[in-house]
């Protein structure tokens, strides 16, 4: 693994991204280059935090001392749901029966819960459906075992310049911040690694990139001159 070209894609993609603050995916043992080196070696560099997909990556991190940020994007597990009282996790509402959760754990651990509310606004694949959102921002939002830090959703074909799709999405996406700033100013992340070249007018405050970290380009199978491969 040529860790000196992950550096360099960083310091490429940060000026991509301007002024919004970089999530990097580290699913899937940082898609196999090696979770705990990637994490370590992105510390040093100007990453706000991590996103993974299971409470085994989230603890994984811990254990070796990662004091970012650490996002959990996947479902959460009644059985492990502990993880989420450290200072540095927070957890994906994807279901309204996620609070419930949530809401147990928090009682135990005498704090707030700090939450991303993800919004399926059109992939189908996981996320609050946008009428769900709807009907239940209000007692999400004054929830007094949640802390809300940001909401975010996913495009599905982020990788295509001229989907009327992704328009729609970010149209609904846009509601989404419009409802939920009524009640507090949260953060807001939507694109992935081919959003941040195809709808850079969208990136809000993060953008959660994985490929483009180890040099992959999702543009259609293109290859991006500015990315090196790890």
């Amino acid at each position: 693994v040529n860790l000196k070209n992950i550096e360099h894609n960083i310091k490429y993609l940060n000026n991509v991204i301007d002024a919004s603050k970089l999530f990097a995916v580290i699913k899937a043992n940082a898609y196999g280059h090696g979770a705990i080196q990637v994490a370590k070696l992105l510390c040093k560099h100007d990453v706000f935090g991590f996103c993974v997909a299971t409470e085994d990556e989230v603890l994984e991190l811990i254990d070796n001392q990662i004091t970012k940020p650490i996002l959990h994007l996947g479902k959460i597990d009644p059985n492990n749901c502990s993880i989420f009282k450290s200072d540095n996790v927070r957890c994906t509402i994807n279901d309204l029966s996620d609070i419930a959760i949530l809401e147990s754990c928090s009682k135990g651990a005498l704090k707030k819960i700090k939450c991303h509310i993800k919004v399926d606004t059109g992939m189908n694949r996981m996320g609050l459906k946008f009428e769900d959102f709807k009907a239940n921002i209000d007692s999400i939002m004054n929830n007094q075992y949640l802390e809300i830090e940001a909401v975010y959703s996913h495009l599905a074909c982020s990788n295509d310049s001229d989907s009327d799709q992704n328009i729609e999405q970010i149209e609904k996406f846009k509601s989404c911040i419009d409802i939920i700033s009524k009640y507090k100013e949260v953060k807001c992340h939507l694109l992935s690694t081919s959003g941040i070249f195809n709808y850079n007018n969208n990136i809000y405050d993060f953008a959660r990139l994985g490929l483009s970290i180890y040099g992959a380009s999702s543009l259609g199978g293109g290859i991006n001159e500015n990315l090196k491969p790890a």
